[in-house]
């Protein structure tokens, strides 16, 4: 596991502020990799955790696009008076049900047919892939899986840091 990037407690406190109260914010925000600072105004969305890194979901100005901004990348936040920008029909639920923040291969859903070992199973019998995954015993302490999931970086690469505990029989991608 990865400890968390260091958030101002000022800069996450704004943040937050501006989600409960539905108002606008004002941040100075270094992008991955750079050392300019910009400045926008976002309409915060909603806050998600992913992994060790919080992220504000939000739209900047008048756009209609939800972006992601890690909170341990903004310098500075400040909360403006005007109310936040409303995104006609957005969920954070739908958003990040449609693999917003799982950096997906491809679109629509991958069924995931593998066989696992007795040693990788056991992360996956206690924190299913997806909700309709079946394991079944195969015997001699070997497992397979079928599920629905979404074909993503994440997915491939965990299946490839179990090495030979696993062998992937579907699909051939």
């Amino acid at each position: 596991p990865m400890l968390p990037p260091a958030i101002d407690a000022e800069v996450q406190e704004h943040v937050q502020t501006a989600l409960l109260n539905d108002r606008r914010l004002q941040v100075a925000y270094r992008r991955r990799g750079e050392r300019e600072v910009r400045e926008y105004v976002l309409n915060p969305l909603g806050l998600v955790y992913r992994d060790a890194v919080a992220w504000l979901v939000a739209s900047v100005r008048d756009y209609d696009d939800p972006l992601q901004f890690a909170l341990h990348r903004m310098v500075k936040a400040d909360v403006l008076e005007l109310p936040r920008r409303e995104l006609d029909g957005f969920s954070l639920d739908t958003y990040l049900a449609s693999g917003a923040f799982e950096f997906l291969l491809q679109d629509g859903p991958l069924l995931l047919e593998a066989v696992f070992d007795k040693y990788a199973v056991v992360r996956i019998q206690e924190t299913p892939v997806a909700a309709d995954q079946v394991l079944v015993e195969q015997g001699e302490g070997k497992w397979r899986l079928t599920a629905t999931t979404a074909d993503t970086h994440q997915l491939r690469a965990w299946l490839r840091s179990l090495g030979a505990g696993v062998e992937v029989l579907g699909p051939a991608e």
